[in-house]
This record gives C-alpha cells, structure tokens and sequence, in this order.
C-alpha cells in the first residue's frame, strides 16, 4: 500500500516540464516589463549614464575617454538634479562643455593628470566646473572614491552665464581643499 502511494504522488515528467516551462515564461515576462518601465539610462556605449548627452566633446574635449564620459555623466547629473526643484525629464539633458575652458595639469611625480572644464546646461539654464582627477599609477584611483576623482561644483560668479542661477554643489566650497588633499608635485 505504501509503494502505490508513492507512485500516486509522483509527477509525471510531461508536468514538470510544463511546470518549468511556465516558471521560465514567467520570469522573461517579469524581466521584459520591468526593462520597459524603467527609463533608458544608457549612452552610445550602452552603459548608464543617467541620460546626460555631452553634444560637443569630441570637438571640444576629444580626450575624454569611455570612463571619463560615464563620470562626467554621472557627476554632471548629480549636480543638476541637487539644483532642479522640478523633477528631471526622463530625456537627456543635453550639457556643453564651454569651448576654452579645458585646462590639463600633469604631475609627473604621482602620475596624475588633473582636467578641469565648465560646462552648460542651456535648457535648464545652470553652469558647473567639473574637475577630474586621474593617475597611471598602480592602485591610485581606486585608492580615492569617484567622488573625489571626479567633481562638479558651483561655477564662480565670472563663470555664470545665466544670471538666475543658484547653486548647490555636494563640496560646497571644499573643492581646493580636497584637490591639495592629493598632494601633487
């Protein structure tokens, strides 16, 4: 009796099939509507940049790299939702990087190049000094967090384009401090 009851409760292959089947459907399906909900985050290389378009930086700037677009990317939109009281269109904001404003430091010492810029953000009418910091030698960007590689505060008031502009940046007036803080020679 006990055999014929075991045999009554095992599934038959066609059923488990089935059921891993529909367990397979169901997780495509989860996955496919939550890949449309969510808004498309990715730049021409198909990573995440938090829908920030950099229109003229092969002109201007053609020495950013891959990496250093997805900072800038990343870093610029930080500092843009920080100053829009209004939530930020689900489109790419579109940032310029102002035509001679790039100034590139190398200090030989450390191996660490700093590249500092202003961008333009017209249809939000902001401005911002980005400042990123980079070295050749072994262990040093991961020694110092992305935040500190790589900043974008408040322009000074001979930078502002935009007269209505107000300004909240994460470093608030920290910057110099924290770029001495790497010791360049």
């Amino acid at each position: 009796m006990d055999g014929e009851r075991y045999n009554e409760r095992k599934m038959s292959p066609t059923v488990l099939l089935a059921i891993m089947i529909e367990i397979i459907l169901l997780i495509i399906t989860i996955s496919m509507i939550v890949n449309t909900v969510k808004p498309n985050l990715t730049n021409n290389y198909g990573e995440n940049n938090h829908n920030v378009e950099l229109t003229n930086f092969r002109q201007v700037a053609p020495m950013l790299d891959k990496e250093a677009i997805k900072d800038v990317s990343f870093s610029v939109y930080d500092a843009v939702w920080l100053n829009t009281k209004d939530s930020i269109d689900s489109s790419a904001i579109k940032v310029t990087i102002r035509e001679n404003s790039i100034v590139k430091q190398t200090f030989k010492k450390d191996q660490i190049t700093q590249l500092y810029f202003i961008v333009d953000v017209p249809e939000l009418g902001q401005t911002y000094q980005v400042n990123r910091i980079t070295s050749t030698k072994d262990g040093y960007n991961e020694k110092y967090p992305l935040e500190y590689r790589m900043m974008v505060y408040c322009p000074e008031e001979s930078q502002k384009i935009y007269s209505n502009q107000t300004c909240r940046d994460r470093y608030a007036g920290q910057a110099e401090e924290i770029i001495q803080s790497f010791n360049f020679e």
